[in-house]
């Protein structure tokens, strides 16, 4: 909707706080640049925790729309920070999703250490939209550091849980 888009422009975080988050996506396609959503996002980021968690989906989709700049750099950190404002909510579709896309970010990094114990978090969330997509990156993540023992256990596990 427009007001949502004048909101994004306007880094009016209280009024993208009673935004659907639909709206908050379909607002962002209309964005070709990251400019106009920068100061959204600094906003987002300077708001505590708490006011993130009030709607993650405000986080949780401007890191999405940061990883549509990939692979400049620049826009992964973007995603990052963003992405850690809402990573200690309370379980929600949009929470679990930055959760994850979070955890692809560092497993793309190489950083499984990182990504481990949050992929670990979201499968206990028993999303089903997530439990095979964790399990097959905390296996491929225990491939990666030679841990063959976790890597069989939990490629198992993906097939028992979440067979094709």
């Amino acid at each position: 909707s427009k007001e949502v888009v004048t909101m994004l422009k306007n880094a009016d975080f209280p009024g993208l706080k009673r935004a659907t988050s639909s709206a908050i996506y379909f607002a962002l396609r209309t964005f070709g640049q990251w400019q106009a959503l920068q100061p959204i996002a600094e906003r987002v980021k300077s708001e505590s925790l708490s006011q993130n968690c009030n709607n993650p989906a405000i986080a949780t989709a401007l890191a999405q729309k940061a990883e549509t700049f990939l692979p400049d750099p620049k826009y992964k950190q973007i995603a990052y920070s963003l992405y850690e404002r809402v990573l200690e909510c309370k379980s929600s579709d949009h929470a679990s999703r930055a959760r994850f896309r979070y955890s692809l970010l560092k497993i793309m990094d190489q950083d499984c250490k990182t990504a481990d114990p949050i992929l670990t978090k979201v499968y206990e969330e028993n999303s089903q939209e997530y439990i095979g997509r964790t399990l097959y990156w905390r296996a491929r993540c225990a491939q990666m550091r030679g841990d063959r023992m976790s890597f069989e256990f939990l490629s198992q596990k993906l097939l028992k849980e979440a067979p094709l």
